[in-house]
Parts: structure tokens; sequence; C-alpha cells
């Protein structure tokens, strides 16, 4: 773990009620001394406290069972997804109930992130002294509901009217949480995970007053070039909408930082769009050669996502990369039963390998930006910006090879030329 900057953790870590030799919090901080630690928390659900669970080292600001159900939302919609109670909840995730926002609400996350911080661990099953997390990281932290339940596609619901009001509540959330915990613990880190339609121009002009308020020390972008399972995004979309609205947002005051998970290692990967079959096992046949094409394919996205990053930081290091770590899907776990191919604790993509040395790199070097406009090839999927020291970050969004000004660019990759 020593070679990333910052991770985030369940903060059930810090609790101790964990399964019998699990490492702790305190355990992780020993190992790894230079490595920030995040506490998870999700602002926009509202999950029961299980059993495992002990205050203030909870996922959510409120606990159902515990808090009751007074931050739930009641939609009177009948397109909004609820569950059995008829409390809206996010589709496919019917356990997190949709938090109201309201002022009583932001002062209980206040309290829990400002609570989580300042609250000492328990000791390391390896005897390493008790610790307390460098920061909180707000999950969930949407511009509007989102999750295909946005008002001006489905008529308005919940307290909030319309989605720009609940964008304005979600940074009334994240201002009263950055202001307990600066009053609390100033030297404590708040980062979050940044939801935005980024082609909706009233999407853009929130996310911009979230960039400017500086309430954040650091914006996370989950996605940047496509979905988990391979889906692509456009290619206007990746630099011109979303990597552009992220490099205003850096502009403005508060660092982004540009993410996409890794494929998954399954027994059809394709070389682009989505990936499928079952996941890859020790036995599967074949499994070798499958795993080496799992392997480029997330090497080739991760050229995207690094040369996206680049094409979009306007000014010295605004913008940064995340590790790029595929999903638990298809990773064996201390839980999961099944002799998957890869562990949960291996990396999931060899970042000095060719499609990314470089790049990477370039993205760790702050004082290197883009200037000038970007340019266009083969009908606009091909993008291609001047870097400050007279390099070029171009990136091919076509399933085949091409040319441009000399340069081969292979298939859906990004890459640096003179």
């Amino acid at each position: 773990m020593g070679a990333v900057d910052s991770v985030v953790v369940d903060p059930i870590t810090a609790s101790g009620n964990l399964p019998a030799g699990s490492c702790n919090l305190a355990d992780m901080r020993a190992a790894n001394p230079g490595v920030k630690f995040y506490a998870y928390l999700d602002i926009g659900g509202i999950s029961d406290a299980s059993s495992w669970t002990r205050d203030p080292f909870h996922s959510t600001c409120v606990s159902l069972n515990r808090d009751g159900a007074n931050y739930t939302v009641r939609p009177n919609n009948s397109r909004v997804a609820v569950d059995s109670n008829g409390r809206a909840v996010y589709p496919g995730f019917s356990h997190l109930r949709i938090a109201s926002l309201s002022s009583s609400y932001n002062a209980s996350c206040a309290d829990r992130a400002a609570d989580i911080v300042t609250t000492d661990s328990v000791r390391g099953t390896t005897g390493a002294a008790p610790t307390q997390f460098d920061g909180v990281f707000l999950d969930d932290m949407a511009m509007s509901p989102a999750q295909g339940q946005n008002m001006r596609d489905i008529g308005t619901w919940g307290p909030w009217g319309s989605d720009d009001g609940y964008g304005q509540a979600m940074l009334r959330t994240v201002a009263a949480i950055d202001d307990e915990v600066a009053r609390r613990d100033g030297g404590a880190k708040i980062a979050g995970n940044l939801g935005v339609y980024a082609d909706y121009p009233n999407q853009q002009a929130l996310a911009k007053q979230l960039g400017s308020s500086r309430d954040l020390d650091w914006i996370f972008r989950e996605s940047t070039i496509g979905g988990a399972n391979g889906s692509s995004m456009g290619a206007w979309h990746v630099t011109q909408q979303n990597g552009a609205l992220m490099g205003q947002v850096a502009a403005l005051g508060t660092p982004v930082v540009m993410h996409n998970f890794a494929v998954n290692a399954t027994t059809t990967p394709a070389a682009s769009g989505g990936v499928g079959g079952s996941c890859l096992l020790d036995s599967t046949p074949n499994a070798g050669a499958l795993q080496a094409a799992v392997d480029t394919r997330r090497a080739r996205d991760m050229s995207m996502v690094l040369a996206t990053t680049l094409m979009s930081r306007t000014g010295p290091g605004q913008l940064q990369t995340a590790v790029a770590e595929a999903q638990t899907t298809c990773r064996e776990t201390r839980d999961s039963g099944k002799q998957f191919r890869e562990s949960i604790f291996w990396y999931s993509l060899d970042e000095d390998r060719s499609e990314t040395a470089d790049l990477r790199y370039a993205v760790n070097w702050k004082g290197l930006y883009a200037v000038g406009d970007t340019q266009f090839a083969y009908d606009r999927h091909v993008h291609s910006r001047k870097l400050n020291d007279g390099r070029w970050v171009r990136i091919n969004f076509l399933n085949y090879g091409v040319t441009v000004n000399g340069h081969y660019i292979p298939p859906r990759t990004g890459v640096l030329t003179r």
C-alpha cells in the first residue's frame, strides 16, 4: 500500500469489531506510515448499523435501526424506487435509503464525520498503537438524485423541489461537515466523490460552486472514460464535457482526482466495450492468455485516463489520477469462497507497462499542463492537445490504430508525442 498517497477504508476498521485475524486501522497505519487514511462516509444514503458497528465508526451519517426513519424520504412519486415501507432508495441498492439532506440531517453528518476523525481506533492485532483517521471521504455526494431518478426525467419528488434544490442541499451538507471537522480537528482532511451530469449546464454550475467553496481538500471523479464493466463514454463527453468540467472545477481551487475502475478479469475480455462471460478462475482453460488480454485492456484504458487528466489540466497540479483497481466482483476475498484467479490484494495494473509509464510520470509532474485548444482528427474520434513543455497528449477513441501527424496511436489508447 505504501506506493500510494491516500486510501479510503471502511470506518469499521478502527472499531475492533472485525473477523479474527483481520488487520485494522492501527495495523495498516503501522505498516504504511506515509499513507493518509480516509474513513468512508456515505452522505447521500442511510443504512442499518450492523452488529459489527461500534460508534462512531459507521459508514453513513445516521443508521436506520438506531436513529429511526426521521431522515428518510417518502417520495410520493410512483417512479421512485422505494423499500417495503415506502422510503426512497437507490435503485439496485435497496439497503441504502435516500437521505433528506435536512438541516438536522446535516448536523448529524457533521457530528459523525468529526467524531470519526477525533476518536482513537483500537490497538492493532499486531500490537500497533491506536491511531486516528486522517480524514473523511464523502460518497454519494451527487448534485442531483441521479440513479435514473432525476426530477427533470420523472417529475418532482422529495422535499427539494427540483434537481437543483437537491444539489444545493447537498452543498449545504458538505459545508456543514467541513465546518464541524475544522472546528474540532483543524488538521483532518475532507474529500468527496462528485456525482454530476457534466453535460447539463445547471449541474456544471453546482460543481463549480463546490470547487470554488473549497469546502473539500480534493474531489474524486469516479468514472473518467467508462463504466466498471468496460462500457465506453463518448469521446466528446470524455474530454470536452467531463474532462473540461473537472479542469474548470480544479482551477477554481479544489484539486480533482480522476479515476476509472479496471475491467473485471473474465472469460471474454473484449479489447473494447463491455467485458462479459464468467469470472476467471485458477481452473479456467487458457486462463493465462485470457488474463494477458485483460491486462492489455486495463493498460490501454488507464492510458486514456492519464491522457484525459493531462488534457484537462490547465494549470500546475490541478488534476491527478487515482490507481485503477478492479471491483471485487471477480476478485477473491476472505469471504468469497471461490478460487478466483485474482486476489483482492493484487494490483489490477502494472503501472510500469509501456502503455502507461510515460503518461504516469507526466501526470505526476505537477508543473505540466495543457495549453491551447484541443485538436480533432478522424471525425472527432482522435483528440490532441499541446502541453506547456512542447509535447502533445493524444487519445485515440477508435477500435483500430491510426496515425496523426506522423505518430501512430494504437486502438483506444492515450499517448505522449513530440
